[in-house]
């Protein structure tokens, strides 16, 4: 086989890797989506402020776009960009709490969905507090979100703000 045969062979096949990463891609978002409950929700880990930083602002890690879903006992949240069937972090409704809500900082929205408001929270474990964590919704899905978290049994309800 000639250079040029090898390279069309070669080419070939990436790009049938591709077309067959793109489909598995496509299947596993409207697979995501498809049940009741899911929402667009980005996520961010949550660390101390930095000295000198403005008031307000926090060292963060990057936002994550994601797909949420709220289950009978959990929030599951999946990246959108990635092929995992198993979701990325798993929140239980009776240890998770609300800390705050507020609007993107202008460097955040961006990189956020459009009209996303951002609510801080955090998951309790063994009576200790966990580092808090981030997630981006639209206003509508927050209802959601403390609907569910406020709806709890009285013994396991989180705290809503």
């Amino acid at each position: 086989m000639d250079p040029v045969d090898q390279l069309v062979v070669v080419l070939s096949t990436l790009a049938g890797l591709v077309a067959v990463a793109v489909l598995l891609f496509v299947i596993r978002v409207v697979a995501l989506v498809r049940h009741g409950g899911a929402f667009d929700c980005s996520w961010r880990r949550v660390e101390a402020a930095s000295s000198g930083a403005p008031e307000g602002a926090d060292a963060a890690s990057r936002w994550a776009l994601g797909v949420a879903h709220v289950g009978s006992d959990a929030l599951e949240w999946w990246r959108v960009f990635s092929l995992s069937p198993r979701p990325r972090s798993t929140w239980h409704r009776s240890a998770l709490e609300v800390l705050e809500r507020r609007s993107p900082h202008p460097g955040e929205a961006p990189v956020l969905f459009s009209g996303a408001m951002v609510v801080r929270c955090a998951q309790r474990e063994d009576g200790t507090d966990r580092q808090p964590f981030e997630l981006a919704m639209s206003p509508d899905a927050y209802t959601g979100f403390a609907s569910w978290l406020e709806s709890s049994p009285p013994r396991d309800r989180g705290g809503v703000m």
